[in-house]
């Protein structure tokens, strides 16, 4: 998940915090326009809530005791009309990361796209991109999503191709 976070903060913003869009209200690392930030705390809070709701159930007990998570205060501090710029100034590099992944995992990107991104699938890092978060990507977005979005699998037929003999 942490390679393609940090993919998706290299095409948006290449690294920089602090980058807002020309034409757009779209600011920070990961490009989050105004209108959005609501959606992805309500998303975050959402999946917390869904957390919760089925800790102990059916035997499934993810951590010991009897606890359930919180909302994190860096969520729940932003209210509707706050200043975006501000809050998205606030919060570091992991915690804009975070709700990035809430915001994208939406009923318009296919579940098990979230679970081949652990086994390093570039389409469904492409597809989660550009239907999850980025949702109308012109070309020059799609060229450097095909840049950055790269993974290199070295394979060998046989270890005796890659062994080095003295």
């Amino acid at each position: 998940m942490l390679w393609w976070i940090d993919g998706l903060i290299n095409i948006e913003s290449t690294y920089r915090k602090t980058i807002k869009n020309k034409t757009t209200s779209a600011y920070g690392l990961t490009q989050f326009i105004k209108d959005a930030i609501p959606t992805a705390r309500n998303r975050y809070t959402g999946a917390i809530d869904n957390w919760n709701d089925r800790f102990g159930s059916r035997g499934w007990v993810p951590h010991d005791g009897d606890r359930k998570i919180e909302y994190p205060e860096w969520v729940t501090k932003y209210k509707d009309g706050d200043d975006h710029i501000a809050y998205l100034d606030s919060l570091s590099y992991d915690q804009v990361s975070a709700l990035t992944i809430l915001h994208a995992h939406s009923s318009a990107t296919d579940d098990f796209n979230w679970v081949k991104i652990q086994d390093l699938d570039l389409d469904a890092a492409k597809s989660i991109y550009s239907v999850g978060h980025h949702t109308k990507p012109d070309q020059a977005t799609l060229d450097r999503m095909d840049e950055i979005f790269i993974i290199k699998k070295d394979t060998a037929e046989s270890l005796f191709l890659v062994m080095k003999k003295p």
